[in-house]
């Protein structure tokens, strides 16, 4: 019989299972990603587009209004009809827009799928963008703009970009109202033959024998190859090191701290992660702990790695009453330089290697979500030896590396800052 006044053994082994996409090649060529681990009878399908996303637009905005008028009409539908259908068969579509690799999802019961997939290919293949939709979805963002612009920890967020890798790199343009409205046919037209021709697709939740059939049957179209992309921006760094900026009725001011790092490629990476938990990626962490519950000054303040395909960044942020911002900032220096100077004691890195596996396993409980892991190591040209590496690193990780890493990327003096609000 189970004695329950006894607590059942510790373990500290990290060692974690979890299925993996299988690699299917269509006829057409298009490469399948297949995940069938289904408990319901629903699948997802997601049209990836490598070379889809922000960092290959020659005009700000193209790759954003692009992948939104994809589903606004087609050779064969109207988007009234597109619409229309999809909701006919309780579908639901997600278009993710992206720096890098934006994205068309569709949502559907697998019983519906060869009903409804040929709609989603007609999208993909043969969008039209037609002026009067063009000119309805272009005001649709106008409008978002205007409401974003009202948001200080939006504005901040996209202000820290733009400080960090400046006005004429990808990630760091601030996409404006003129932007929106110099956008044309040919310009989206343009960026579909260019762009979204090239893809790959993920299927996810309960993918059949006759599922593969149908999507190897329906996209059954040779992908083009991507279009050639030789810039580099390698003029990407601000003078400035920091932005602070009033902004009149603001009930708070939003604050990003951080600097340009790693890449997920690099072996620093993982390791810079967990000291970035440390520091702000848990409610129990550094900043919670001082800034949240020791000074009341924010609801929550959070330390996080941002990994873009082809650069990546790190950052602080927090939203705070304005007559709280120069003490926020003094202490999340004060914070830093602790990291800097003293080793994690043992009993707060156990604390931070149990949530971080605890986290990474919340993240495998569905189809979807192990869909998203895949992705995640994908997109970055990885394998699942990543995960391998990261949960090794997680286990064995001591405070001097974390002091290492603290000092190599989390110095005070290395950071920039901007304040809106």
């Amino acid at each position: 019989m189970l004695n329950r006044s006894v607590a059942p053994a510790h373990t500290s082994s990290y060692q974690i299972k979890f299925p993996k996409v299988k690699r299917h090649t269509l006829d057409s060529g298009i490469p399948l990603y297949i995940l069938d681990e289904g408990v319901q009878p629903i699948i997802k399908l997601e049209i990836m587009f490598p070379v889809g996303g922000t960092y290959y637009e020659a005009k700000t905005a193209t790759s954003l209004l692009a992948l939104k008028m994809l589903k606004e009409g087609t050779e064969s539908f109207t988007s009234s009809q597109l619409s229309n259908h999809l909701a006919q068969y309780g579908a639901f579509l997600e278009l993710n827009p992206s720096f890098d690799v934006s994205s068309v999802s569709l949502y559907c019961l697998t019983k519906h799928l060869g009903i409804l997939l040929p709609y989603l290919a007609e999208m993909i293949y043969s969008p039209v963008f037609p002026e009067h939709e063009l000119n309805r979805i272009r005001q649709i963002e106008i409008q978002q703009l205007k409401l974003q612009n009202e948001r200080t920890n939006i504005v901040a967020s996209k202000r820290f970009r733009n400080l960090l890798f400046g006005n004429n790199h990808p990630y760091g343009k601030i996409i404006s109202e003129a932007d929106l409205i110099q956008q044309q046919q040919d310009d989206l037209r343009r960026f579909h033959k260019d762009h979204l021709s090239t893809f790959e697709i993920v299927a996810s939740g309960e993918v059949s024998a006759e599922s593969i059939d149908i999507i190897n049957n329906v996209f059954n179209r040779t992908v083009a190859h991507p279009a050639t992309h030789t810039s580099n921006y390698t003029d990407v760094a601000a003078n400035s090191s920091s932005i602070k900026e009033d902004k009149a009725g603001a009930l708070q001011s939003s604050i990003r701290v951080g600097r340009m790092t790693i890449n997920k490629t690099h072996p620093d990476y993982i390791p810079l992660l967990i000291t970035s938990h440390v520091l702000g990626g848990y409610f129990g962490s550094r900043l919670m702990k001082n800034i949240r519950e020791d000074k009341g000054f924010t609801y929550g303040i959070y330390s996080s790695v941002v990994a873009l395909k082809h650069d990546s960044y790190i950052v602080i942020g927090t939203d705070v009453k304005k007559e709280f911002v120069d003490d926020t900032i003094s202490e999340i220096d004060k914070e830093l330089n602790t990291l800097c100077s003293f080793p994690v004691a043992p009993h707060e890195l156990d604390t931070v290697k149990n949530h971080m596996i605890g986290h990474f396993q919340s993240r495998l409980s569905s189809a979807f979500s192990l869909a998203e892991k895949f992705k995640n190591i994908h997109i970055h040209g990885l394998d699942y030896s990543y995960y391998d590496q990261y949960l090794s690193t997680v286990q064995n990780i001591t405070s001097q590396d974390i002091l290492e890493m603290a000092n190599k990327y989390l110095h005070p003096n290395s950071q920039k800052s901007v304040i809106i609000g």
